[in-house]
C-alpha cells in the first residue's frame, strides 16, 4: 500500500503554504510540485514549481502568487502523471477544491433578453477595479483564454455581455487586474434554451386542400435572407425536399426581446393541392448553420 498526500496549509496575501508526504513509493531528486491555474488542462502549463529534493515529506511555499483560483499537483520521478493534488476527484467543470489566493469575487449572471447581465460586489474587486474584466465561457471550456466575449469591469459593479445564440450552458468568470488568467470568481450556470420552432396551421389537411401556414421561430442562429423551410415526406433525408420556401418570402416580424426571429409563410399552389395522402415534415433551416442541418420540424398529415 502507498500513501500520497498533498496538503494545503495557509493562503496569505500572495503566498501559498503547503506540505506533502509520500509513503510506499520511491522518491527521487526529480520529484516536484506544480502550481497551476485551477482546472488547467496540461501538466506542462504550470505557473510555478517546487522541487522536493527527493524528500518523502516536507513543506514549502509559493510566493508572489496573483489573486485567483489554483491547484497544487505532486509529480514523482520527473513524470507528468499526477500522484496527488489539492483538486483530487475534481471533474473538468468542478467549482470546488480550488486553492483560493486573495479575496474571491461573488459573481452573479443571468440571461436577460439578448444579454447576459453580470454583477459583483465592488468591494471584492482589485485595487485597479476598472482593469478587472469578466469573460463569458462555455461551461465545459477549461482554458481561461478561450472566452466567447469579454468586457472590462465598471465602477457600478455590473456589465452586460451579448448572449450567445447557440443553446447550452455558459458561465461568467471574473479576472482581477494582473491575474494572468487565474479567475477570482465564477458565476452559476447560465442556460441558453433552444427555442427554434416550427408550427403548421392547420396541422391536418384534406387531400386537395389549397393552402396552409407555416409559423417559425429562429433562436440559435443569426437570421438570414437565405434561411428556408422545406416540405418533406416524413423521415426522408434533408436533401430530398418536395418544395422549399425562403423565410424572407413570408411575414417576418422584428426580433423579440430575446433576440429570436419570428415569421410566418402562407403556402399555397399546386404543390399543396397535389399532395398525396400521408405524413409530411416541415423543416426549418438556417444558412448560418449549414445547408442541410434542420433546426426544427413540424408534422403535417394529409388525409383522404
Amino acid at each position: 500500500a502507498s500513501l500520497r498526500t498533498l496538503t494545503l496549509g495557509v493562503c496569505r496575501a500572495g503566498e501559498i503554504l503547503f506540505s506533502w508526504e509520500v509513503q510506499g513509493l520511491t522518491c527521487t531528486s526529480k520529484d516536484w510540485i506544480g502550481l497551476y491555474i485551477h482546472n488547467r488542462q496540461y501538466c506542462n502549463k504550470y505557473s510555478a514549481y517546487f522541487l522536493t529534493n527527493g524528500e518523502a515529506r516536507g513543506s514549502g511555499s509559493f510566493s508572489r502568487v496573483c489573486e485567483g483560483h489554483y491547484d497544487l499537483r505532486l509529480f514523482l520521478h520527473g513524470d507528468n502523471a499526477v500522484v496527488a493534488s489539492t483538486a483530487s476527484g475534481c471533474t473538468p467543470a468542478c467549482r470546488t477544491n480550488a486553492v483560493v489566493v486573495g479575496t474571491p469575487v461573488a459573481v452573479q449572471a443571468c440571461l436577460a433578453g439578448r444579454s447576459v447581465v453580470v454583477s459583483w460586489p465592488t468591494e471584492q474587486a482589485s485595487s485597479h477595479p476598472l482593469s478587472d474584466w469578466v469573460g463569458l465561457f462555455s461551461a465545459v471550456t477549461l482554458s481561461n483564454r478561450q472566452f466567447i466575449t469579454f468586457k472590462y469591469c465598471t465602477a457600478a459593479g455590473t456589465v452586460a455581455l451579448p448572449a450567445p445564440c447557440a443553446p447550452g450552458a455558459y458561465e461568467v468568470r471574473y479576472f482581477k487586474h494582473g491575474s494572468s488568467y487565474a479567475y477570482a470568481g465564477r458565476s452559476d450556470l447560465v442556460v441558453v434554451p433552444n427555442s427554434d420552432h416550427v408550427q403548421v396551421r392547420p396541422s391536418r389537411l384534406t387531400q386537395g386542400q389549397q393552402e396552409f401556414e407555416v409559423a417559425w421561430t429562429l433562436s440559435t442562429a443569426e437570421p438570414s435572407s437565405r434561411d428556408w423551410v422545406g416540405l418533406f415526406c416524413h423521415g426522408v433525408p434533408n436533401g430530398r425536399y418536395l418544395a422549399c420556401w425562403y423565410t424572407c418570402k413570408g411575414a417576418c416580424e422584428a426580433l423579440d426581446d430575446f433576440g429570436h426571429a419570428h415569421g410566418a409563410l402562407h403556402v399555397c399552389g399546386d404543390v399543396v393541392q397535389t399532395l398525396a395522402p400521408g405524413n409530411y415534415d416541415l423543416r426549418l433551416f438556417a444558412a448560418a448553420r449549414g445547408t442541410y442541418q434542420d433546426l426544427a420540424s413540424a408534422f403535417l398529415v394529409v388525409a383522404e
